[in-house]
């Protein structure tokens, strides 16, 4: 009888790119835009959307309240990212 073929594993070979993980580094890769536009951690998207939690009116106008950041493609998809 013949041997069967020896499986051999090769260590460090890198994963294959997701389109998602292209579409980060193509994002980021950017060297035009300045550092100071914020980007989600999670998708690389600039689109924020601000939520204000426990607003009041006073004289017709709003007033206090915390505000927070959540990108706008995640919250598209269902989930809330907080960007600060």
């Amino acid at each position: 009888m013949t041997k069967p073929p020896r499986f051999l594993v090769i260590d460090g070979t890198p994963q294959p790119d997701a389109p998602k993980e292209r579409r980060r580094k193509r994002m980021l890769a950017h060297p035009e835009l300045p550092t100071t536009i914020l980007r989600c951690t999670t998708c690389t998207g600039s689109a924020m959307i601000e939520l204000r939690l426990g607003v009041e009116f006073y004289a017709g106008k709003p007033r206090g309240g915390q505000k927070h950041l959540y990108c706008a493609q995640c919250f598209s998809q269902g989930v809330l990212r907080l960007i600060l």
